[in-house]
């Protein structure tokens, strides 16, 4: 096990140039899956907030019923 640590630091301090591109990717595709995670929820909840003032708490679109569709649901 000792051998393996040994031979990950040489590598690591040889090629320091990529280890650090390989860091800095890491760092950055973390950020970005936060950021998205962040942005999908924030909207969503904006998009309820928006609805909830609108329409009230409860609200349907009747947009893409046909009138026997609605009539039944009434």
């Amino acid at each position: 096990m000792k051998s393996y640590r040994t031979l990950a630091l040489k590598e690591l301090l040889s090629q320091k140039v990529t280890s650090i591109l390989i860091l800095i990717a890491v760092v950055l595709s973390t950020m970005m899956t936060t950021i998205v995670g962040q942005s999908i929820g924030v909207l969503s909840a904006m998009r309820e907030q928006q609805a909830i003032a609108i329409g009230g708490n409860r609200y349907a679109t009747f947009l893409q019923m046909n009138a026997d569709q609605l009539h039944a649901l009434e």
